[in-house]
């Protein structure tokens, strides 16, 4: 979709939900975007007395979830910081749309400048036969994207909230060898984004996760290298974003990690 066309999209749901609400309430839309009803949403409206009538809140929420549902955050973040008439808008705003559109922006180019470098070095290789170029091309396409998905969904560490994506893992719950279909490989729920000590020991099956979320810990694992590793006994996955669907891989990362708990004294 082109540029123009997007800036006149966005503009038009301002116009039910105004940019000083899309910002204010930015994080609560985004985590809202695929929940069918607005409570959660209107629980956070109610926390700041907003004293709109019952269809505006309605169509406030309704319009500023469509934007994520879209995929238009980064459309409507460039029309608030290049196109809206700033007189209208505060300070705080303004920052605000300018430093979610640079955190944005910069992983998108960095990981689309890492994607091509890539495919670059595949298609260069003289010792890959291109049966296997293509599919290893197709891997890392789809490995890129998984990446951006799971930024996109949990928003941080899935755990400890750390933002700091740069060093963030993708990792996934039912490792990728094991997945029995494309699908599986690049569901975004078979995945967590986590610090390097979490995604170690996840992957390693040295911790998992119980139905609940909370972290289970190897025997191999003693109190001072948890402490040496940051690793709390009582951490757990987001609940702001676990989801029902997690639990079909959870389930077998756990079933793993117990299996060979078993085994030790």
């Amino acid at each position: 979709m082109s540029t123009n066309l997007n800036n006149k999209l966005v503009k038009s749901i301002f116009e039910h939900v105004s940019i000083e609400t899309f910002i204010k309430y930015y994080e609560v839309f985004e985590n809202n975007k695929n929940i069918r009803t607005n409570s959660k949403i209107f629980e956070e409206f109610d926390k700041n007395a907003e004293n709109w009538e019952r269809k505006s809140r309605s169509t406030r929420a309704t319009k500023g979830k469509s934007i994520f549902k879209q995929n238009l955050e980064i459309s409507a973040l460039d029309y608030i910081v290049n196109f809206a008439n700033e007189n209208r808008l505060t300070q705080e705003t303004i920052s605000k749309a300018q430093n979610l559109l640079s955190k944005l922006t910069l992983f998108k180019v960095e990981e689309d400048k890492s994607l091509l470098e890539d495919i670059n070095n595949i298609e260069q290789s003289k010792s890959i036969n291109e049966e296997t170029k293509t599919a290893m091309i197709e891997i890392r396409i789809g490995q890129s994207k998984y990446r951006n998905a799971l930024i996109e969904y949990w928003q941080g560490c899935s755990i400890t909230n750390c933002q700091t994506f740069e060093i963030l893992v993708s990792s996934h719950i039912k490792s990728y060898r094991d997945c029995v279909s494309f699908d599986e490989k690049f569901d975004t729920y078979n995945g967590l984004l986590l610090t390097p000590n979490y995604d170690k020991l996840f992957y390693k099956l040295l911790i998992s996760f119980n139905k609940e979320g909370t972290i289970l810990i190897s025997k191999s694992v003693n109190n001072e290298d948890l402490n040496l590793l940051g690793i709390k006994r009582t951490a757990s996955i987001r609940k702001d974003k676990l989801n029902g669907k997690h639990h079909y891989y959870l389930d077998q990362h756990r079933a793993r990690f117990e299996e060979i708990e078993s085994t030790k004294e």
